[in-house]
């Protein structure tokens, strides 16, 4: 529960604060952890299929923003997803590991995915960049409300 308050924490900051990269990251990973509790009981015997298709498609996506971005830290949380997968399949070939034991490894990884985007925005903040939220929100204040045009008499 600590580690899900953590992550909506860190979205909410890199969502406000952060800018494109960080924007598009906070928006994946909180579908990500919309459709977890959605389908955390889907299973098939001990293999939780909807879980790992969702970390697939999300090392997918983190690889391609790593690509495609200039910053440090996609590449982190990419490498971080890509051990949350590894784990994943290590849990369904060793019977022997116990759940608790893959259950705290997660809690760790996570926990590593979502204070790596969250020093991405600090980064930001350092260097001091402004954040896309407020520019956004201020550009769409300023422009006059659309409707239809009245005559003046």
């Amino acid at each position: 529960m600590a580690g899900q308050f953590v992550g909506m924490t860190a979205y909410s900051v890199a969502w406000l604060r952060g800018g494109h990269t960080e924007r598009f990251a906070a928006g994946v990973l909180s579908f990500e952890l919309l459709l977890s509790w959605l389908t955390h009981r889907w299973r098939i015997g001990d293999v939780y299929v909807a879980a790992s298709v969702q970390i697939i498609v999300v090392v997918l996506i983190f690889g391609w923003l790593s690509v495609r971005s200039p910053r440090w830290w996609p590449i982190v949380a990419m490498a971080a997803l890509v051990l949350v997968l590894l784990l994943r399949g290590m849990a369904l070939v060793d019977p022997n590991l116990a759940q608790i034991q893959v259950g705290s490894a997660m809690v760790g990884l996570w926990y590593l995915i979502d204070l790596t985007l969250l020093a991405g925005v600090f980064e930001r903040w350092l260097a001091g960049e402004a954040p896309v939220g407020p520019s956004r929100w201020r550009a769409l204040a300023a422009t006059p409300a659309s409707g239809p045009k009245r005559r003046q008499a």
